[in-house]
C-alpha cells in the first residue's frame, strides 16, 4: 500500500488513572483527554472520564459496575456529541 496524497494526522493526548482497594471492594477513576488534527480538517477535542466498582465475590469471581462518559468537540461547529453509558456484570476467571 502506499501513502501518498494521505492526509497527516496527529493526535496528542493523556490518561491519569487511580485505583483504591478498600477491603472487598476496589474503587477506580480515569480521566482522559485527546486533541486529533488532520490537514484539511477541524481539530477535534474528546473528554472523557469512566468511575469503577469491583466488589470480589470470590478469589476468582467479581461483580463490578462501571460509569463512563465522554463529549467530543469539533472545532468550527456549533453542537457538542456527548454520551454516557452504564455497565454492570460478574467476572468469574477459570
Amino acid at each position: 500500500t502506499s501513502n501518498v496524497g494521505a492526509p497527516d494526522v496527529d493526535s496528542k493526548g493523556w490518561n491519569l488513572s487511580v485505583a483504591v482497594p478498600l477491603g472487598a471492594t476496589t474503587v477506580s477513576a480515569n480521566l482522559g483527554r485527546a486533541n486529533v488534527t488532520q490537514t484539511g480538517t477541524n481539530e477535534v477535542t474528546i473528554n472523557g472520564y469512566q468511575l469503577r466498582a469491583n466488589y470480589a465475590l470470590s478469589k476468582r469471581t467479581t461483580a463490578y459496575a462501571v460509569y463512563g462518559s465522554d463529549k467530543l468537540e469539533i472545532q468550527g461547529t456549533t453542537g457538542d456529541y456527548k454520551r454516557s453509558q452504564v455497565s454492570t456484570g460478574i467476572r468469574h476467571t477459570f
